[in-house]
């Protein structure tokens, strides 16, 4: 095996690993942290918005910023 791919496949795994470790960093953050797109609609909530506003996951997925507003 050429010993560029094996350079590419140890930073591919490095970098797979950092990503882990900051998701999960984020996902156990006691701070709210949650991402929303240009529309308002939530694509991320971590752990402690949903405890705070009672909601799965799977739920806060489904609202956005102007969730209840008319």
């Amino acid at each position: 095996m050429p010993v560029i791919v094996v350079f590419l496949r140890i930073k591919q795994k490095t970098a797979e690993k950092e990503l882990l470790l900051t998701k999960h960093s984020i996902d156990t953050d006691p701070e709210e942290i949650y991402f929303t797109d240009d529309s308002g609609s939530i694509y991320y909530a971590n752990n402690a918005v949903c405890r705070s506003l009672g909601y799965t996951n799977e739920k806060m997925l489904d609202l956005s910023l102007h969730h209840g507003r008319t």
